[in-house]
């Protein structure tokens, strides 16, 4: 008999996968009985803080997204308004 090689790697990616998920189906029964007994623990909060936004030009519009330089001066594309601005 002769298995070509995706016929193999289905049949033992099929059984692989059927083999975790009867054990998780057993380990998930355990974890919900134990969870059912004991009261949830709060997650430990996310340490945040407060970002710096340092602005590096003045733009003429609100939401500058392109810059480019050319011979003519420096363009300033928006990203809101989708408008172009030269700049000398």
């Amino acid at each position: 008999m002769k298995i070509g090689r995706r016929d193999f790697i289905g049949t033992g990616s099929t059984t692989v996968a059927g083999m975790i998920a009867l054990g998780g189906a057993r380990a998930w029964g355990a974890e919900a009985s134990k969870a059912a007994q004991e009261p949830a623990a709060k997650p430990p909060a996310t340490p945040t803080r407060p970002a710096k936004v340092e602005r590096l030009f003045k733009a003429p519009d609100l939401h500058p997204n392109a810059l480019e330089a050319s011979a003519d001066g420096l363009w300033i594309g928006d990203q809101v308004s989708e408008k172009v601005f030269q700049v000398d």
